[in-house]
């Protein structure tokens, strides 16, 4: 009786087991099957695309700030090769001993009256127009006294101070010029400036981050406001810094930490004109916001797909491989088109969607992408306009010296303008090339700039000229070229400003070309 109590319990037993043993063979296989799926599939491409998107973006991010870094290096350059312009019209016309010294100084007070950004102007021939106040007379003092240093920059004659804070006159930067006299009487102009506070340059770009101004040396020049570091600071500590210091040009981007401790990318760009350089700060936080709301998706996504594959294999057994293997379909092909796209987008082509069909974690991934790449757009665009933005104002500083000539030579007023579109419809007709073009059309305009140089009676005298005056009128060429020749942005339009009076057959001036020598201005 015993013996078949065991014999039967035995047997049991072993069906039990041999129960057990088929539905773990049939389960176990499904499941190291479908998590092996999900973990060397869909975890290794998430993984891929998380990295590629942060590369990605914080490389796109590094080149935008670096465009416009660049951007506003050059509108400061751009205001100092203005007031380059600017200071030799105005040497031209204080050293002009034909016109008598009153005459001289209304011209130069009106002048400045246009040009608000100069605020003085001295002369040793006798001219002071601005000097007012005790805190100008200071400057001028120590100007004069050789106190106060002076650089040349670029190719010019412009010599320039550091810039200099006054806060009793107003919060914006000063900056003392000197210009040697363009009819060489050997008379040094002084002039003193405002620098544009570096918050007006930046407009509609996205400069959310501090920006600042070193010299050479990498002492701190000029700041912004969300700029707590003192001026006259050696700089040389920031990595960003120093390679500019030591290459003279950078572009390339730094990590650093300031010293409140928060992690910013800085990007150098030399300011040309004057051998400074222009630093923008930024948070990379701006790129990694967007990593880690991707990262916190595919992490999500990817316990939601564990998860279900193990609840899936669990219930349905061998059935659940072939949901996982579908699944895994499911997400890696959209995930693959992202790519593709990021590809596109990486060649250039912002216009790109991407598209939002498939899982909602991948369409919230997609929407993502299209509003970087949106924000991308807009700043290109933006970059686009402020070029454009420049021509128009260098434009207007040459049609306000074309209206001073017209102001002084009322008998030719308007010529310039009919010159301008005469010599353009000609050169279009010949086949120009747009920047020839651009360099004519300046060169029509500015071509009686040397009537600046010639006394206003003889301008306006209504009978004949003698001999004497018609030779005095017959400079104003040279003189027109004489003043822009220390203007290297004007140096391709010199030939059309001197020789606009010579003749084929070589009886012109001023210096009598013949034929195919006269230059093609």
């Amino acid at each position: 009786m015993i013996r078949t109590i065991i014999g039967t319990l035995r047997r049991n037993d072993m069906r039990r087991r041999l129960i057990i043993a088929m539905v773990m063979a049939a389960i176990l296989p499904p499941i190291v099957l479908s998590i092996g799926l999900y973990y060397y599939n869909i975890i290794p491409v998430l993984d891929s695309f998380i990295g590629y998107n942060r590369d990605l973006l914080d490389n796109q991010f590094a080149v935008e700030q670096n465009a416009w870094t660049q951007h506003l290096a050059d509108e400061l350059s751009d205001y100092f090769h203005e007031i380059e312009v600017q200071a030799t019209v105005l040497s031209s016309i204080t050293d002009n001993e034909t016109l008598p010294l009153m005459y001289r100084s209304s011209v130069i007070r009106e002048y400045l009256n246009r040009f608000p950004r100069i605020l003085w102007l001295y002369s040793s021939s006798g001219i002071q127009v601005g000097v007012s106040d005790s805190v100008m007379q200071n400057i001028l003092k120590t100007t004069l006294s050789g106190d106060l240093e002076l650089a040349q920059i670029g190719a010019s004659e412009l010599r320039i101070s550091k810039p200099l804070q006054v806060p009793t006159h107003s919060s914006e930067s000063l900056i003392v010029l000197s210009v040697p006299s363009v009819l060489r009487t050997g008379n040094d102009i002084m002039m003193l400036a405002e620098l544009p506070p570096v918050e007006t340059l930046t407009d509609n770009l996205k400069a959310d981050g501090a920006i600042a101004v070193v010299d050479k040396n990498g002492v701190l020049l000029l700041k912004s406001e969300k700029s707590d570091v003192e001026l006259g600071t050696v700089l040389t500590g920031l990595s960003v810094v120093e390679e500019f210091v030591n290459s003279g040009t950078t572009g390339k981007a730094f990590n650093y930490k300031r010293d409140d401790g928060e992690v910013v990318r800085g990007i150098i760009s030399p300011v040309a004109m004057v051998n400074w350089g222009l630093l923008t700060e930024s948070k990379p936080a701006n790129t990694t916001g967007v990593m880690l709301e991707m990262e916190a998706y595919a992490s999500d996504l990817i316990r939601r797909l564990v998860l279900a594959s193990i609840l899936a294999v669990l219930s349905v057994g061998l059935l659940a491989g072939s949901i996982g293997a579908l699944v895994a379909v499911q997400y890696t092909k959209p995930l693959r088109q992202i790519l593709k796209g990021i590809d596109v987008i990486k060649a250039g082509d912002y216009s790109h969607e991407f598209s939002n069909k498939g899982p909602p974690d991948l369409c919230q991934l997609s929407d993502t992408l299209n509003s970087m790449t949106g924000s991308i757009r807009q700043s290109t665009e933006a970059l686009q306009q402020h070029a454009e933005q420049m021509r128009e104002m260098f434009m207007g500083s040459v049609t306000a010296l074309v209206t001073a000539i017209d102001a002084k030579d009322p008998y030719t007023r308007g010529h310039s303008r009919r010159v301008q579109v005469i010599s353009i419809v000609i050169g279009r007709n010949m086949g120009m090339e747009n920047e020839s073009l651009q360099d004519l059309e300046i060169s029509a305009l500015m071509h009686d700039i040397g009537k600046l140089g010639v006394d206003e009676a003889l301008l306006r005298k209504p009978g004949m000229l003698t001999a004497d005056e018609r030779i005095c009128l017959e400079q104003h060429p040279v003189f027109g070229a004489e003043i822009m020749r220390h203007i290297p942005m004007f140096r391709n339009m010199l030939p059309g400003m001197l020789h606009h009076h010579e003749r084929w057959d070589g009886t012109g001036y001023p210096d009598g070309l013949l034929g195919e020598s006269i230059p093609l201005y």
